[in-house]
């Protein structure tokens, strides 16, 4: 029984320290969507120069999220996890690797559009949409938070 709770207890540990490597991922994640956003808000603008200024950001920073990425399947690959556990940190990493290449793939079509091609009213729902997204995903940074902090109450509540 002792050696249940040993691994137990270690497994939990490693959860943690692997979902405080999510953190940072996650917050890369949010900065591609903030900039993927003002970019979106420079393209209904026509400024050309903060559109390609925004998507340097983008490009750059899902470029570290990806190698954080890289890091954190490393480490469920290697690391002392429940199989659950594994299974679904790896699903979560994997999605917001998705939220940020969508992110990063929107940014660039922006720079290849021709202006004005978007109709406005579109352009609008587009800016819309993105905000909510960059609102979405600070949920999900709070709410992991807190589970990392042994929370799991009010993770319960934001979700």
């Amino acid at each position: 029984m002792k050696s249940l709770a040993t691994w137990t207890w270690i497994s939990r540990v490693r959860e943690r320290e692997t979902l405080k490597l999510y953190l940072e991922h996650a917050k890369l994640v949010l900065g591609v969507l903030e900039h993927a956003h003002r970019a979106l808000v420079a393209y209904s603008s026509n400024d050309k120069q903060a559109l390609e200024a925004e998507w340097s950001e983008v490009f750059r920073l899902e470029r570290e999220a990806d190698s954080v990425k890289r890091r954190i399947l490393v480490d469920l690959a290697t690391g002392v996890f429940h199989a659950v556990d594994r299974e679904e940190l790896t699903r979560l990493i994997l999605v917001s690797d998705d939220v940020a290449s969508r992110a990063k793939a929107w940014t660039r079509r922006l720079e290849l559009a021709t202006y004005n091609s978007i109709p406005r009213t579109l352009l609008e729902l587009l800016v819309k949409m993105a905000s909510r997204v960059v609102e979405a995903y600070k949920l999900i940074i709070e709410a992991t938070s807190r589970l990392v902090a042994g929370d799991s109450k009010s993770v319960l509540e934001i979700c």
